[in-house]
């Protein structure tokens, strides 16, 4: 069993996609192509580290592939977009956009080359149930018939762009899919009881096959294993602990101001309601003191009346 860095963590994961052999393995899987299929995968130094208290455990890593095709070559800007939680919509539309204007994201006939957006996510998202979501680009006619395309146009290519979509606590590994089997050491159900930053992983719990993909993983796992002996990536790391940490103890505060809230406004609306009953009673009160005005009203003029017929005042 070998202790890896978790990388969940911002630190540790970047150190790991640095490695040239890790990025082109994990984005081969993504693809679904084969890693010879990678002419060349070159990372975009402007790579976003967030450590803001209020963007917490967002890591963003840029490459631009060209890729082998049956009919030649092509290129593709990825964006690898790795986060703990998925409450991040604001940040991610924002990167994206970053993109359709990045000068980078320019392929050698001077277009902007098609993005590819890669999210990996510590938390579930709503009503997608696979732990790997595909989300591609179609095109139909006006009845809703789907075009076959042989060749994209690059307007549409460059104004519209494909994602996927990883939920971590999902993944379960199938020994047919290179991709689930790469991503468990992200499994987080093998967090060390000790050491939220460790990962206790056991390539034999899986059943990887022999191979390329068995090479690679233990390739992976011996790199994570570096990091979790680097003073500078385990600092950060307790860094990240600490941002959170304190990230948390904002969000509880501010859960217990809106409960207060919440609370406050509910009484509010139960005296704002015992200020109307106390209303329509005060109404009801004038209405029976006018009522019972009236009838002493009409009683002396019936006793007048007695009086003045000589009968007796009743």
């Amino acid at each position: 069993m070998a202790r890896i860095a978790n990388p969940i963590y911002d630190a540790a994961f970047k150190y790991l996609m640095d490695e040239p052999r890790v990025a082109k393995t994990l984005i081969a899987a993504v693809l679904k192509i084969d890693k010879s299929d990678i002419i060349e995968l070159t990372p975009d130094r402007n790579e976003v580290i967030t450590t803001k208290r209020d963007e917490i455990n967002a890591c963003r890593l840029d490459f631009t592939v060209r890729i082998k095709t049956k009919k030649g070559t092509k290129a593709v800007y990825i964006e690898l977009q790795k986060a703990w939680a998925k409450g991040e919509m604001k940040r991610f539309r924002s990167y994206l956009a970053a993109q359709y204007t990045r000068a980078s994201n320019v392929g050698n006939d001077n277009h902007p080359l098609p993005v590819l957006s890669i999210y990996i996510l510590g938390e579930k998202v709503d009503h997608l149930s696979e732990a790997v979501t595909y989300i591609s680009r179609h095109y139909y006619n006006q009845n809703g018939i789907e075009i076959n395309v042989d060749c994209p146009s690059w307007f549409v290519e460059c104004l519209s762009h494909d994602m996927v979509v990883i939920q971590i606590p999902k993944i379960t590994p199938r020994p047919d899919s290179t991709l689930d089997n790469l991503l468990t050491m992200f499994d987080q159900s093998k967090i060390d009881s000790k050491d939220r930053q460790i990962i206790n992983y056991d390539i034999d719990d899986y059943e990887v096959p022999k191979g390329e993909l068995r090479d690679d993983m233990r390739f992976i796992v011996r790199r994570l294993e570096q990091a979790t002996v680097s003073e500078e990536i385990r600092m950060k790391m307790d860094l990240e602990d600490k941002v959170e940490e304190m990230l948390n103890d904002k969000k509880s505060a501010e859960a217990k101001v809106a409960e207060q809230e919440k609370l406050l406004q509910e009484k509010d609306s139960q005296l704002q309601e015992q200020s109307v009953q106390l209303q329509e009673q005060s109404v009801q009160l004038q209405e029976q003191s006018f009522t019972i005005k009236q009838q002493k009203s009409e009683l002396e003029k019936l006793r007048q009346l007695l009086k003045q017929n000589g009968l007796t005042d009743i």
